[in-house]
């Protein structure tokens, strides 16, 4: 057998399952997390499609950018399984801080006129 034939019988070996939970088996501790981007949002405008939910996470006031007014932001795609853990863990730590008393009390505009 040649070295050709060689590695065209050990690709044959691995399955792509097996390759992926081989290359995705690692411990906590040894991940380093690497952000990317750091944006601070005051605004959230939400879609969903028939294969994901897509969050528009925006910045107002507005700049202007040659004299047009523009509103920064950012888009997050997610399949629908991911969204719903993001809206489960948020509701959970907004739920905690706000028993503990430790939230920012949010007036309504009703009540504070």
């Amino acid at each position: 057998m040649n070295a050709k034939e060689s590695v065209e019988s050990k690709q044959e070996q691995i399955n792509v399952g097996d390759l992926l939970k081989y290359l995705y088996q690692h411990e906590m501790k040894d991940i380093q997390l690497n952000i990317i981007a750091d944006y601070s949002s005051n605004l959230g405008y939400i879609q969903t499609t028939p294969r994901d939910v897509c969050m528009d996470l925006l910045t107002l006031p507005e700049v202007i950018e040659n004299g047009q007014p523009v509103i920064k932001g950012v888009r997050i795609h997610m399949p629908y399984a991911a969204a719903q853990r993001l809206a489960e863990t948020i509701l959970g730590l907004i739920q905690k801080v706000q028993s503990d008393d430790t939230i920012e009390v949010v007036k309504d505009k009703k009540t504070s006129e």
